[in-house]
């Protein structure tokens, strides 16, 4: 019920792309996704997305996602709304990104392992993942191996959080959210 970081966390997350003002590859919202769990009292898990995701690759190795925060959907209008107010702070953070340097050799095909910079209400931190990379002429997918961990205190968003659980009258909101990916990128 409670969706992070997702933001990212989910989101995030941690899926290599872009940030350059020329970009080679521009993410394709429609066939891109970016998934998060939550726990409430206890025992009920549900899954939610964002549903607008943005991002770039450049020719120079960058890159980087940006989640708009206020495209949450939880599938239930009020839940997504106390989401963005209470936890994301929409008005004064109202996206998630995440940057990325490939470095000289650009993306790469395979199993890898990435180190991207999470930027979630007002925090940065470095989060770890493995991705799968697939590249044709015309289309790089990004897919996580794994799910990536986000942790609501880590981007001070427990106070959010409470206020959740308060107004949704929950016995409790876990604040340790997984988040899965899969982006397309389409060559400009």
């Amino acid at each position: 019920m409670f969706k992070n970081t997702i933001p990212l966390l989910l989101a995030f997350s941690s899926s290599l792309f872009c940030s350059a003002v020329q970009a080679d590859w521009t993410l394709n919202n429609e066939q891109s996704s970016l998934n998060f769990a939550t726990a409430k009292n206890i025992t009920v898990s549900e899954v939610h997305h964002f549903k607008t995701l943005s991002g770039e690759i450049s020719d120079d190795g960058k890159a980087s996602l940006v989640v708009s925060l206020a495209s949450v959907d939880t599938a239930n209008p009020i839940r997504d709304e106390r989401l963005e107010k209470q936890v994301f702070e929409i008005a004064t953070y109202p996206n998630a990104t995440v940057s990325l340097d490939l470095g000289a050799d650009g993306v790469k095909a395979g199993l890898q392992k990435v180190t991207a910079t999470l930027s979630l209400h007002g925090v940065e931190k470095e989060i770890v993942t493995e991705v799968f990379v697939e590249q044709s002429d015309k289309s790089i997918q990004v897919t996580s191996v794994a799910p990536i961990v986000i942790i609501a205190p880590d981007f001070g968003l427990e106070k959010g959080v409470e206020e959740l659980r308060v107004l949704a009258a929950l016995k409790s909101i876990n604040v340790m959210v997984p988040a899965t990916f899969r982006l397309v990128y389409d060559k400009q």
